[in-house]
């Protein structure tokens, strides 16, 4: 219906009309171009809106002149004549009662928006596609062998807009000729002349695989372009001619794969049931369920490809591994103490491709000589010498500890330079002989931790559930959520440890062996503690004591002494110095009150050492001031000269000083050491002289004084260090790195001691992943044998092919030198080929050990990422980008250098989420990044834009929106954006949910959350980044396009949204 108004403005008629699809308002026409125009969509077609056009002003409802004039129904269709009576009916997806069907039969999209439909079938054309001209010419004709449906032949198809951007399935040219489609598979589409001419001819054998009954399998002879980027469903190799493909759905098998014979009688590895023969199947069977298939028994790989299983029982080869020659020996006669199973002799295991990649379990060399290898067991693989010569005997107990049932433990009589290396995980001290060693998982444990008992029936330190006992456990162990640390030593170590079987008490196992002629006897609850008092009569004869002194005298605690496990580390007294503790004193710095001895049930704050602290106080209600009884009588004189070569002499003041050693205030009391004239806390008397900082490379040294440096500031708070004040600093040449003393200190997880200065020697990150096969001559290694590639690598620095290729460790785009695999599409940045195995990262104090993965959450940036990790020590998995951050960094977004500090909790100025674990911070301004948008691509690409898009830091607009979502976004918010057409978009919107996933990647089935319990999914799920076809999501039942959870059981439908699947 259209009518006309009057525009009062300009007096010119304004032509409207109401429009059956959307009869809330009606539709203004609009002549000219705005600007508005080209932000908008039409809601008819999809494309790009432009005038002439129709618009609601009430709710942004759009329309081309020619969509809003589109004919309601179109009576017959070339492309479809099968119901051309009937008619195709314009309708408008999505349909506001009825479920969608089926997308357009042409270009196989099921986008919201008007479409003609046959009211006798599914069939559905999009209003573009149905817009053809009578002069194509349409002939549904030839029924071909090598499609199961009618194909349909377009003369011209480039007259047709939405096949412009199809290519051919057969040669992957644009379909610039005649070319024959499918109506009912979306993907095949193929030139005339390919089908006709270039084809190559089919077989009798096999023209139906078994494994591949859906459709014929056609023989290509020779390689095609097509062949180089495709591979073996068969072995999993890359794919060369001969070979056998099918057309429909992109199956390819090598010929050798596809006359494997379906049966084998028998195979020199698996000699127990040589009479049941061994059977040709899928690893994806079509017939189970999937659950219990194991890997191969040679090369420990689980991939989906043809593999033999033995008849009787659930011994596995892959298809490669099965064809193994016959000049092989195998010798399965073996049956050795060290390993529960039977061992498989191999004389020349380097002629066996998968085991040159893997290395000896015991002297972790390569496999150059005879070997002995489990099929059962992964991991155990032996030098024939080092299971002759080197290996130790083991003895009948314990040959399966109860905290390691995996395998059995050998016992070691003699030490080797491998257990100067390891510590016991027992009692988590150095290794030392005698012991019990897993060759399988480096499981040590000394001889007395593994024939420690395991139950006390009693404690003296525990005499209150004496009747209950006490148990051996582990501590992490997997079903406590509450496990309190040693009532001894007050530690809470990975360990064995003793705990009460009626409550929270519990003894490390080191702190548990005590000798029965200890004497310990429980004091009655005395008024100045609050927790009962333990009395141990011989403490010197308990290692963990040794180290600690009385608190109120100070001296080491050599005779009878009270001690409370209630207080970690505070209350340790002399008995005499308990039985005659002053109530009243008069402390020499304080002359105008007398102090009273209290104390406290909740944490005090010591005036003198300014520090919390539970227990004995002396305290003055009137001055509101509490010293601990640590600090009442403090020493007068101190001296150990591992900390420092002089004397620290006590001395008492009035009032305030600034500590030479740490460049911070004291109170009341002080240290001084006349010979080098410095002043320092208490605490400071003992500062360790070398540490080594997980922050940096070397040795730190503590220094009173800095010479021959100008003005320096800390590596860690970005604030002046004064040169004339205690800090520690790099003694190497050339290298400036200085530290505030309590900076560096304030956490024990980032830093040891080193007791000496020999012991201080270049923490080198050694275990290379790679082996050098050839160099040039610059000494550049040019071929390489990597640690999770089965395939040499060769270095580069260009493409062969202009694509966007990413690295397979890091997953950023390749840009720079980088080394790749000749037989398959692995690709690695030079800079991640150098990475060590074990290095010492600077989050952490301890080793990071680089492994590979499929899927795997990052602790740091939290984005699910394919490629190599670190796992560092009780703190989770880093991927690469986030390991290759340094803790002080430029960036491009802000003006200053960032460095990072673990208390930092602002928002992120790059995404505005909460740094709940430390962040990159500014000390000049209020500015922080997390690892997330410190790690983000510079550059990235998106089909919205022809051109890159940018990281962008700054917008001047108080208001923007995202070009694709077209929500408004935070112009204070770090985006993408394109400088030539001024795009501008969210990050998430251009890198997607899953920028650094690889593509058909396996998400283990335990990493995901169970949203309803109507749709119970229990096998892994294959990531799809773009899928082909229409399928529903079997959460939410819409469609899915994009990012989505794939089940890859054949006989499994399930597919699933990312956000169905997390939120």
């Amino acid at each position: 219906m259209e009518m006309e108004i009057k525009n009062e403005r300009h007096h010119k008629p304004v032509q409207q009309i109401q429009h059956p699809f959307h009869e809330q308002h009606p539709l203004v026409f609009v002549a000219e171009q705005s600007n508005e125009g080209l932000k908008a969509c039409c809601d008819g077609c999809g494309e790009l809106l432009s005038a002439p056009c129709f618009t609601c002003i009430d709710c942004n409802y759009r329309l081309h002149k020619q969509c809003a004039e589109a004919p309601f129904k179109i009576h017959n269709h070339p492309l479809h004549p099968q119901h051309s009576r009937g008619g195709l009916l314009l309708r408008q997806r999505p349909y506001p009662r009825v479920e969608p069907r089926y997308g357009c039969a042409l270009c196989k999209e099921k986008h919201n928006m008007f479409v003609y439909e046959c009211e006798t079938c599914y069939f559905s054309l999009d209003i573009k596609c149905a817009k053809l001209s009578s002069s194509y010419k349409f002939n549904q004709q030839l029924k071909h062998y090598i499609h199961p449906h009618p194909l349909t032949f377009i003369e011209s198809p480039m007259a047709i807009d939405v096949l412009k951007r199809l290519d051919c399935c057969r040669c992957h040219e644009p379909l610039t000729d005649a070319i024959y489609f499918c109506l009912d598979c979306p993907s095949f589409i193929i030139h005339k002349k390919c089908l006709d001419v270039e084809l190559p001819t089919k077989i009798n054998h096999p023209s139906h695989h078994p494994f591949h009954k859906e459709h014929p399998l056609v023989f290509v002879a020779e390689q095609s372009n097509e062949g180089l980027k495709a591979y073996c469903d068969g072995c999993g190799e890359l794919l060369s001619t001969p070979c056998f493909t099918c057309f429909h759905c992109n199956y390819h098998i090598h010929k050798q794969c596809a006359e494997a014979t379906l049966l084998l009688p028998n195979h020199p590895l698996h000699p127990k049931h040589s009479d049941t023969g061994f059977f040709l199947q899928p690893r994806l069977d079509p017939h189970g369920d999937g659950v219990g298939l194991y890997g191969c028994a040679l090369c420990k790989e689980k991939r989906n490809m043809f593999f033999y299983k033995c008849n009787t029982c659930s011994f596995f080869l892959d298809i490669k591994c099965a064809q193994l020659s016959s000049s092989y020996k195998f010798n399965q006669q073996l049956k050795h103490y060290i390993h529960p199973h039977p061992l498989t002799f191999i004389e020349s295991p380097m002629a066996i491709d998968v085991l040159k990649r893997l290395d000896c379990c015991r002297c972790h060399e390569p496999l150059i000589d005879a070997i002995y290898f489990c099929l059962d067991c992964p991991s155990f693989i032996i030098h024939k010498k080092c299971l002759d010569v080197e290996l130790p005997i083991k003895i009948n107990h314990p040959s399966h500890h109860p905290f390691h049932k995996e395998h059995p433990l050998v016992f070691v009589a003699k030490q080797s330079n491998e257990g100067l290396k390891a510590y016991c995980d027992g009692c988590r001290e150095l290794l030392s002989a005698p012991r019990f060693t897993c060759f399988h998982c480096n499981y040590h444990l000394h001889k007395q931790c593994a024939e420690a008992p395991f139950s006390l029936p009693n404690h003296p330190l525990h005499p209150q559930h004496s009747e209950d006992g006490f148990f051996l456990r582990r501590r992490p162990h997997p079903d406590d959520d509450k496990v309190y640390g040693c009532a001894l030593c007050k530690e809470k170590r990975n360990m064995f440890f003793y705990k009460c079987n009626a409550c929270y008490f519990s003894l490390d196992i080191k702190c548990a062996q005590l000798s029965s002629s200890y004497k310990f006897n429980q004091q009655p609850k005395l008024d100045i503690h609050q927790h009962p008092l333990t009395v141990i009569e011989n403490p010197m004869a308990i290692d963990v004591l040794i180290g600690f002194n009385c608190s109120w005298c100070h001296e080491p605690l050599t005779n009878f002494i009270s001690f409370c496990f209630e207080c970690p580390k505070l209350f340790i007294l002399h008995k005499k110095c308990l039985d005659e503790l002053p109530t009243k004193i008069n402390h020499p710095s304080l002359h105008i009150h007398p102090l009273f001895l209290d104390h406290s049930d909740h944490d005090l704050f010591c005036n003198l050492c300014q520090k919390q602290h539970l227990g004995l106080f002396y305290s003055c209600s009137l001055c509101h001031l509490n010293i601990n009884i640590g600090c009442a009588l403090p020493m007068s004189i101190v001296e150990d000269k591992s900390r420092h070569q002089h004397p620290f002499t006590l001395l008492r003041r009035r009032g305030s000083f600034i500590c030479d050693a740490c460049d911070t205030e004291g109170n009341f009391v002080s240290y001084i050491c006349s010979t080098c004239n410095v002043m320092v806390h208490k605490k400071c008397t003992s500062l360790s002289r070398i540490i080594k900082f997980s922050r940096h490379n070397h040795c730190i040294f503590h220094k009173y004084f800095l010479k021959d440096l100008t003005r320096q500031v800390c590596k860690i708070c970005f604030k002046e260090v004064k040169l004339d004040r205690g800090s520690y600093s790099c003694k190497k040449p050339y290298c400036n790195y200085v530290v505030h003393v309590n900076c560096v200190l304030e956490d024990d997880n980032l830093y040891k001691v080193i007791e000496e200065e020999k012991q201080c020697e270049e923490f080198s990150e050694k275990s290379s992943i790679i082996r050098v096969i050839e160099v040039n001559e610059a000494g550049e290694a040019t071929k390489i044998e990597h640690f999770d590639h089965q395939h040499c690598l060769v270095l580069a620095d260009k493409m062969d092919e202009e694509i966007d290729r990413k690295c397979d460790g890091c997953m950023i785009s390749i840009s720079t030198l980088f080394y790749h695999c000749s037989e398959c599409p692995f690709f690695l940045h030079k800079t991640c080929v150098e990475l060590p195995r074990i290095k010492q990262h600077w989050f952490r104090q301890g080793n990071a050990t680089l492994y590979f993965k499929d899927f795997q959450k990052c602790d740091f940036c939290n984005q699910c990422c394919s490629g190599f990790f670190y796992k560092i020590e009780e703190l989770g998995n880093m991927c690469l980008r986030c390991a290759k951050v340094a803790d002080i960094i430029e960036c491009e977004g802000h003006q200053h250098f960032l460095f990072f500090d673990f208390k930092c909790k602002e928002n992120c100025n790059g995404c505005g989420n909460e740094c709940s674990r430390g962040a990159f911070r500014c000390e000049e301004c209020r500015f922080a990044l997390d690892f997330g948008c410190l790690t983000l691509p510079q550059s990235a690409v998106h089909k919205i834009d022809e051109h890159m898009l940018n990281l962008t830091y700054h917008d001047d607009k108080k208001q923007s929106y995202c070009d694709i979502c077209e929500q408004e976004r935070n112009p204070s918010l770090w985006y993408y954006s394109c400088s030539i057409c001024d795009t501008v978009a969210h990050l998430k919107c251009v890198l997607g949910e899953f920028p650094f996933l690889k593509d058909g990647s396996i998400v283990p089935s335990y990493y995901y959350s169970q949203p309803s319990y109507y749709y119970s999914h229990n096998h892994d799920l294959k990531f799809v980044r773009k899928v082909k076809g229409y399928h529903e999501c079997s959460y939410c039942g819409k469609l899915c396009h994009e990012e989505i959870l794939k089940c890859e059981e054949p006989t499994c439908n399930y597919i699933i949204h990312y956000k169905c699947r997390w939120d």
